[in-house]
């Protein structure tokens, strides 16, 4: 089942909106670059003369896509309805928050620019990190809906599940290091490894590393130099 992100709002004024998404939204570009929201006014007071189209404009500005709100009165359904966004459910499921006000543990874990990013546990469902100039080191599990984004290597001292792209920014010789394998996807670059080869780790020795091969990613053995695939 796919999470969508939630856009919170604490105010409605226009260029308020502009400068908070766009300080969260170049923590991390990759993350959030159209990236389907869904926008909550449960925080912020609205009437038939909330000017709606022009904040969603403001919203799809910073390269978000509103697929939905939440918050609002069923009287606002029509006037939402005509601009292809609906309302949804106040009691459906938590939304990862691209501006929440306090949040208990970051969503989006991002590192200090060219420092190794290193996280001492295992990540929570829902979790992201992005080690920018940098390596990505995880001390434990990740879930399957986590997604680790890293322009140098990624090492997971645990079991790799959900998302794993390393060498962001051309770096064909960063790798994924894990101590086994269950990810969706995982790639070095533009590279992703084929559909169907994760499967392929799982009867493997635990330590595995993951790199770029004549031009494809290939998943190998830490003491070895056969391919797996």
């Amino acid at each position: 089942m796919y999470t969508l992100m939630s856009v919170v709002l604490h105010s409605l004024d226009l260029a308020t909106i502009a400068r908070a998404l766009h300080a969260r939204i170049q923590q991390a570009p990759e993350f959030f670059s159209h990236t389907p929201v869904i926008v909550d006014f449960s925080h912020v007071p609205v009437s038939a003369s909330t000017n709606f189209k022009a904040l969603f404009k403001v919203i799809r500005q910073q390269q978000l896509l509103p697929v939905a709100v939440r918050g609002l009165p069923e009287t606002l359904s029509e006037t939402l309805q005509s601009l292809g966004v609906p309302i949804v459910e106040q009691n459906s499921p938590q939304q990862t928050a691209i501006l929440p006000e306090q949040p208990a543990e970051p969503d989006l874990i991002v590192g200090k620019p060219g420092s190794t990013l290193i996280i001492e546990r295992s990540l929570r469902p829902g979790q992201r990190c992005y080690a920018r100039g940098a390596d990505l080191i995880v001390l434990g599990d990740t879930q399957p809906d986590n997604e680790l984004i890293a322009d140098g290597s990624i090492h997971v001292y645990g079991v790799l599940r959900g998302k794993a792209l390393c060498g962001m920014q051309g770096d064909v010789d960063a790798r994924i290091f894990c101590h086994g394998l269950e990810a969706e996807v995982v790639s070095v670059g533009e590279h992703s490894l084929k559909p169907g080869k994760t499967a392929d780790a799982l009867s493997t020795p635990p330590v595995l590393q993951i790199k770029l091969s004549d031009g494809a990613v290939s998943i190998t053995p830490l003491l070895t130099k056969k391919p797996l695939d």
